[in-house]
């Protein structure tokens, strides 16, 4: 008789350390989406240029030259 209540409490201990396994899971999962919304929310998207010099690497045709535009940068042709 006692042997049978002490499976039962054991198994019922395993019972309640896998539930809170998939407890932790559940939670670490939450934590890395919610952590990944909040990085790509404070991502600056701004890709264009400022200046001339930040379209030196954009490639154009031969006879032309990159310049900075409403904040693109823009190939035109030299005269």
């Amino acid at each position: 008789m006692c042997n049978i209540k002490r499976e039962e409490s054991l198994l019922k201990k395993i019972k309640r350390e896998e539930n809170m396994v998939a407890i932790y899971k559940l939670i670490y999962a939450m934590f890395l989406f919610l952590s990944l919304i909040l990085i790509i929310m404070n991502v600056d998207a701004f890709s264009g240029c400022i200046s001339d010099f930040d379209c030196e690497s954009a490639e154009c045709c031969a006879n032309c030259g990159m310049i900075c535009l409403n904040n693109r940068c823009q190939c035109i042709k030299i005269h």
